[in-house]
């Protein structure tokens, strides 16, 4: 007995049925029950009936087969179902089921089963039967959701992923809902595009940053476009940034569900530079088509499988040749024949290739003319093939650009001088730069000890006279070296050498220091000079050396050009008032007035004015009031100059106003850039006494220099070469001493293979002396920057020659330095 199958089957022993009635009703019953069982048996679903004792009615394989997997058991018409079952509480599951079902309640149920074969995951439908008005039955319709549960928790993470990929995509995305065109979603690169937040991307609807020229079109012309659910062609559309610029892009719009709204996804491509440079290159290929018609050309169409040209209209004009009178001239090898020898075989082998696999050529030759001498030509095919692929014609145009090329030739040896003539320049500025730096060395070395000096002999000898000559030379070797700074400070500028270091500096206190210096020289032409500091923030990034020397030109410049009454120096923030221009005084600017916040620096004299068609040369190189016999004041004419320069290299403008015998006021306006992480101003504090300082130089004259000016004030070592210095350091086998020197006053040139530089890192290696504050003194002011000593990593830097005022200001700022540290 075969209980895989229910027993309510057709007796297959009758083919057809009597005439008998009730043989007739069996065999159309036996039918039925086959079709049934044909039925259950073809089902993917497991199915089955029980009565309302819980007996199996009904059932099919597949619930046979799926019971013999989570159960175990071999199932059979008439069976007690839930005696079989092997679990209590899988029996509790199915008698509650039952009873629901029973009750007149339509379900479905999931359960999870775990067998050899693994987890299954099964879902149940319950369904009452009814005869009449009673419930007989129930059927259960099983089906194994194993796979779908899987593929749908992989849909889940899928959706996860895509989430993620749409919020971090740096590609524009969006969803726009079809019917109200609203905008639903959009990621936070399409934010970026377009300049609106999500939030108000939400509010507004597609029309909303589409151009004007489509807001009125869209409604008639896109909208049934938009909302065709077939038509998901990529578009191209014109929208309008949250600034007002408006941009082209290219959409891939698919349509899905999205929350229970049908809505457009778009991929959202910026392509208006792509459109741009297509419209220029499509206006170019037209001028270039305008230019062709003008020029001479052969116009030519080969039959490739004769060789022969059907038409050579143009061939008189190019050649020389005319193909209504010359005989053999309408097929291809006489055209090859007459191309160049050197340009021969490439043309051939370009044409060659292109007849194989290719849609056209383009190839540059030569071709001999009738009377001897060869023209070139830019020879452009199109080729067309037959169904096979064999290319059969080629149309085409071999183009005169014989004057193009003598142009390109012409070009291109300006081309060779321009750039020797480059190369020559920039070599002889290399040698300028180079002659600078040697002639400063040379140059300020001996000026060191002769300005030192002057300066030690007017403070200690008591006769006048003698006195007076010391104070001539002092006086003279400071002239001397404000003309080589000067020029050297020019070369650096030109040569883009100076680099500008911004950090947090009070301008008021700085303004001060500068001021304090040159209020001597101002004194001794019997002048009053006054500073007035700004009362609002004085707080700005500035590079302290160059506003400096901003501030010293300024003012070096006012006390050259005043004779008597005042020079007063200002410091003010743009949001303080500024006064207006008035008559008799004009002006003239260099730059731009920094668009952020900024602060002024004014400094105003009431010396001899300068003439209102002067204004705009004063800062251009060797520039005076006076010149040539006329000249009145001494002096480079490169102050001025120099600090226009250092003014544009810190981003600011600087203006001048002048009145002929009423005076000058120089206005230099500076951004503070104080939203910018800075480095904060070095907290001071007073140096210890008697500190002290090792001198590394190589020589004598500088040596007994810096001993006649510190020696009253500091402990002063002294090492004469790299060796000297590394024992006074106790970097060697024999040290002088197992202290450090409170700084390092280090010459870089040392006239060893070793510079002061090197000796400083490698200080700045060793754990035991990098600490130990090195302060770099050259007299090479043009070849080794400011910059590149602080690299190496000393700490300040000081040209030769320099005054005991400039030396003594090195050593409190970096022994204040390393006291506070």
């Amino acid at each position: 007995m075969d209980n895989s199958k229910p027993k309510i089957r057709a007796d297959d022993s009758s083919d057809f049925p009597s005439n008998n009635p009730i043989q007739a009703l069996a065999f159309e019953l036996a039918r039925s029950r086959a079709n049934l069982r044909m039925v259950l048996d073809n089902s993917d679903q497991a199915i089955s009936s029980v009565d309302r004792d819980f007996r199996l009615v009904t059932f099919n394989a597949v619930l046979e087969g799926l019971m013999r997997q989570i159960w175990g058991i071999e199932l059979q018409v008439g069976m007690d179902l839930g005696a079989h079952i092997p679990s209590e509480d899988e029996r509790a599951f199915w008698q509650g089921a039952y009873k629901r079902a029973f009750a007149n309640e339509q379900f479905t149920l999931e359960r999870i089963y775990d067998n050899p074969m693994g987890r299954a995951v099964v879902e149940f439908s319950f369904n009452p039967i009814r005869e009449g008005e009673a419930i007989s039955g129930v059927a259960i319709f099983g089906r194994d959701i194993t796979t779908e549960r899987a593929t749908l928790e992989a849909l889940s993470a899928s959706e996860f992923r895509y989430r993620q990929l749409f919020e971090t995509s740096p590609l524009p995305m969006w969803f726009i809902d079809i019917e109200t065109l609203k905008f639903l979603r959009v990621n936070r690169a399409a934010c970026e595009l377009f300049g609106f937040s999500e939030a108000e991307f939400l509010t507004k609807t597609v029309l909303d940053i589409r151009s004007p020229v489509e807001q009125a079109t869209f409604m008639k012309d896109l909208l049934p476009q938009f909302q065709d659910l077939r038509d998901e062609k990529p578009i191209v559309a014109h929208y309008v940034k949250k600034n007002g610029e408006q941009i082209d892009a290219l959409l891939h719009p698919h349509v899905v569900e999205y929350n229970g709204r049908t809505a457009r996804f778009s991929l959202v491509t910026d392509i208006t530079e792509r459109l741009k440079a297509q419209r220029e290159l499509m206006e170019a290929n037209e001028r270039f088509r305008l230019a062709a018609d003008a020029v001479t050309a052969v116009i030519y169409d080969w039959d490739v499988v004769t060789g022969h040209s059907i038409d050579t209209p143009g061939l008189l004009p190019l050649l020389g040749f005319d193909a209504k009178v010359d005989e053999n001239i309408d097929n291809v090898e006489w055209w090859m024949s007459r191309i160049h020898p050197d340009d021969r075989r490439h043309a051939q082998a370009v044409i060659d290739r292109a007849l194989q696999q290719e849609k056209q050529y383009e190839v540059e030759y030569r071709v001999k003319h009738r009377d001897g001498y060869y023209v070139s030509v830019w020879d452009r095919g199109i080729i067309e093939r037959d169904a096979a692929g064999k290319a059969v014609r080629v149309v085409g145009s071999a183009q005169d650009i014989s004057e193009r090329k003598a142009l390109e030739a012409q070009l291109e040896q300006e081309r060779n001088k321009a750039i020797g003539a480059k190369e020559k320049a920039e070599e002889m500025n290399r040698l300028k730069s180079s002659f600078l730096a040697n002639m400063s060395h040379e140059i300020r070395t001996p000026m060191t000890a002769i300005m030192g000096f002057a300066s030690v002999l007017a403070e200690s000898i008591k006769d006048p006279e003698q006195h007076e000559y010391a104070t001539i030379i002092e006086s003279s070797c400071t002239r001397l070296l404000a003309t080589i700074n000067s020029i050297l400070d020019l070369a650096q500028v030109e040569s883009h050498q100076i680099a500008v270091s911004l950090a947090k500096h009070n301008v008021n206190v700085e303004t001060q220091r500068t001021c304090a210096l040159l209020e001597p020289l101002a004194a001794r032409r019997k002048l009053r000079l006054q500073f007035s500091p700004t009362l609002h923030g004085a707080e700005a990034l500035i590079d302290p050396q160059q506003f400096d020397r901003i501030v010293t030109n300024l003012l070096g410049n006012a006390i050259k050009f005043t004779d008597e009454g005042d020079i007063t120096v200002r410091i003010k923030m743009n949001s303080e008032a500024e006064a207006p221009l008035e008559a008799p005084y004009h002006s003239f600017m260099l730059g731009d007035t920094p668009k952020e916040e900024y602060f002024r620096l004014i400094v105003e004299d009431t010396g001899i004015g300068i003439p209102p068609e002067r204004l705009s040369d004063i800062f251009d190189e060797f520039q005076q009031g006076s010149n040539g016999l006329n000249r009145t004041h001494p002096g480079t004419g490169l102050g001025l100059t120099i600090a226009s320069r250092l003014v544009e290299a810190m981003g600011g403008s600087i203006e001048v106003r002048s009145a002929i015998g009423v005076g000058s006021t120089f206005i230099v306006r500076l951004p503070r850039n104080m939203s910018e992480n800075v480095v904060e101003e070095a907290r001071t504090s007073d140096p210890a006494t008697r500190a002290t300082i090792l001198l590394v130089e190589d020589t004598p004259e500088a040596m007994k220099l810096v001993d006649a000016l510190l020696g009253t004030r500091y402990n002063l070592l002294h090492a004469t070469n790299i060796y000297q210095a590394r024992q006074a350091l106790g970097m060697t086998d024999y040290p002088q001493s197992q202290t450090l020197p409170d700084l390092i006053l280090m010459d870089i040139n040392l006239g060893e293979f070793t510079t002061g530089l090197d000796l400083t890192r490698e200080l700045k290696r060793n754990p035991r002396t990098a600490q130990v504050p090195v302060v770099a003194v050259t007299a090479f002011a043009g070849q080794i920057s400011r910059e590149t000593a602080l690299g190496a990593g000393c700490v300040d830097y000081l040209t030769k020659p320099f005054t005991s005022q400039q030396l003594s200001r090195i050593l409190e700022r970096n022994l204040q330095l390393e006291a506070s540290m």
